[in-house]
């Protein structure tokens, strides 16, 4: 079995179908459980806002990224899993920033959701999982989203 196990998590629906998905291959073994949250540094407007601007919404985005891990964490823990957590702001991109993660904690394993988006929704926003998997070294277990409707 894997020793660990890395988890990315963006605080919708699909990344906690990824994240209970790890949780059961955990469960019963020592397999520990790298919960990410990535912080996406998009451009937001830089050259129009200011300096303290910018710095007040990194530090709230920050925020919202160690709740969601925190309470993610509580979670796995309270099921006997053992976890730790990590939040970053991406390096490079969000997957290359997931790839370092996996790289840098020795995780044998990436568990993932995918949103399942197509067409021009693809095609401007790309597809962070297909990334992770094409530039890998490790295995990607890829989760899908929940049907619609």
């Amino acid at each position: 079995m894997y020793q660990r196990i890395l988890v990315p998590l963006d605080g919708t629906d699909t990344s906690d179908l990824a994240l209970r998905e790890a949780m059961r291959l955990a469960e019963g073994s020592t397999t520990h459980l790298l919960l990410l949250h990535v912080i996406d540094d998009y451009p937001t407007m830089r050259e129009f806002a200011s300096n303290e601007a910018l710095q007040d919404l990194r530090a709230h985005r920050r925020r919202r990224g160690e709740e969601l891990v925190a309470s993610r964490l509580r979670m796995v823990r309270e099921a006997g899993v053992a976890a730790t957590d990590i939040v970053c702001f991406a390096m490079e991109s969000t997957p290359a920033s997931i790839l370092e993660a996996a790289a840098v904690n020795d995780c044998g394993l990436i568990v993932m959701g995918s949103h399942g988006r197509q067409g021009i929704k693809r095609a401007i926003l790309g597809s962070v999982a297909e990334s992770v998997c094409r530039n890998s070294p490790v295995p990607v277990m890829v989760v899908p989203s929940p049907p619609r409707g």
